[in-house]
């Protein structure tokens, strides 16, 4: 058995003035998003998976933040495919601020 899982190194970096990866300044052009949909309700689905990046591309978006919860591995190597940075929200069970 083989499991390919693609792999880039990437640097992150916060300036004064500029957010940078790779070295080179970004520029956030992004959307929120849900994972559930009007007629299918919440769940993995591969249609309109591929209709929401062939949107967030015709927009040109480069960007999008996941919301409240983290997404399916699938929608994340997506976005590795198409370039598109990931704002992932992780839950905060546990967390005590004293």
């Amino acid at each position: 058995d083989f499991y390919t899982l693609p792999v880039g190194i990437r640097t992150v970096a916060v300036t004064e003035s500029q957010f940078l990866i790779n070295g080179k300044p970004f520029y956030f052009r992004g959307v929120n998003k849900h994972e559930d949909a009007d007629i299918r309700g919440k769940g993995f689905d591969w249609p309109l998976l591929v209709k929401d990046f062939n949107l967030l591309r015709w927009l040109g978006a480069n960007a999008f933040r996941t919301s409240h919860y983290p997404y399916a591995e699938e929608v994340l190597q997506l976005c590795d495919r198409y370039g598109i940075v990931v704002i992932d929200e992780s839950p905060g069970v546990g967390i005590v601020l004293a």
